[in-house]
């Protein structure tokens, strides 16, 4: 088997851009989240620039939609693990013009006729697609939810993205010309990781109340839970298919009630609304009821296994990354 070098590792610097007529900035990695299943969640510290790009030395979240290493989104996705060898294989699609066809063709129909007997570099432009959508899709819930930014969800400080290649697993240097098709080849987009870069809470998820917390607190703070979901996405504008306890992080402030933040996280799983009429979504909205299913998971916990760790193998998920920058996991309700 091919040995992959490290990823993303404490210290390291990453080259981002918020687009392409700004100057590039570098933020250093003062952490990285050790098990990732859908993005790459990473503790960064801004260094001074020239892009306009605000907490500069403050340590910020970065969130990066990086296919290469998202065990879950590629397993999903019948993909296997990502190697440089791999992205060799897709550096040379992307040159022959042919990745260019899969890609229009996946636009075209997109979920209808995934081949999951195709070579890995042909899964590999698919997925690369996919997870841009997926980025896309976490980005508008963020802009719909604007107004709750920075109080009851983080708040967004910009829209990055980071070139790759394959000469390198990261390159600290940017690409030069990276829309060039000499050096990318007809599909460059592939070759593009974007994120998120926002605001840290460092704290503890929701399903650690129990443990984190005193018990005169415990329904206080699960109550104050419930009622944030369902004062975040009472918009007609969206909804959350995936609401879990976990995506809810709790901080100490004693700016707040009982010196305790309640922030909701992660809007990766949401929908907008579309063409729906109003009976439509309201029927929608009552079949996902965010809300009621905060409250039922978190007064019905998944059971843990043994001594109360998680099951040996078990990642933690994105959302853990908000508060697990020590190796300390929690048990995923996957």
């Amino acid at each position: 088997m091919e040995n992959i070098p490290p990823c993303y590792s404490s210290g390291q610097l990453l080259t981002l851009q918020v687009g392409a007529d700004h100057e590039p900035f570098s933020v250093l990695i003062v952490s990285a989240h050790g098990k990732w299943t859908n993005s790459v969640n990473l503790l960064v510290k801004v260094l001074p620039n020239d892009s306009n790009i605000e907490f500069n030395a403050q340590l910020v979240f970065l969130k990066l939609y990086d296919r290469r290493f998202a065990p879950a989104f590629r397993e999903r996705w019948d993909v296997e693990p990502w190697t440089p060898t791999l992205e060799e294989h897709l550096f040379e699609f992307s040159h022959t013009g042919e990745a260019r066809d899969v890609l229009d063709a996946w636009r075209d129909n997109p979920y209808t006729e995934y081949d999951f007997s195709a070579p890995d570099y042909h899964k590999e432009a698919v997925i690369s697609e996919i997870m841009t959508e997926e980025f896309e899709k976490e980005s508008e819930a963020y802009s719909v939810l604007e107004d709750h930014q920075g109080e009851y969800i983080p708040r967004i400080m910009a829209s990055v993205f980071m070139q790759i290649g394959p000469a390198g697993i990261i390159g600290e240097r940017p690409i030069p010309l990276l829309d060039d098709p000499l050096i990318l080849g007809k599909s460059c987009e592939m070759f593009e990781v974007q994120g998120l870069l926002m605001e840290y809470y460092p704290g503890f998820p929701a399903t650690k109340i129990d443990c984190q917390t005193d018990p005169g607190d415990w329904q206080h703070l699960k109550n104050r839970c419930i009622n944030l979901v369902g004062h975040v996405m009472k918009s007609d504008q969206i909804l959350h298919e995936d609401i879990r306890p976990k995506n809810v992080v709790i901080t100490r402030d004693e700016n707040y009630l009982r010196s305790y933040r309640v922030i909701m996280t992660d809007f990766r799983s949401t929908m907008m609304r579309g063409t729906e009429n109003d009976e439509e979504w309201a029927d929608m909205k009552k079949r996902y009821d965010e809300k009621g299913m905060m409250q039922a998971k978190l007064e019905n916990p998944p059971r843990r296994r043994g001594n109360g760790n998680p099951p040996q193998g078990s990642g933690s998920s994105t959302a853990s990354a908000w508060w697990n920058f020590d190796g300390y996991d929690v048990m995923t309700q996957e």
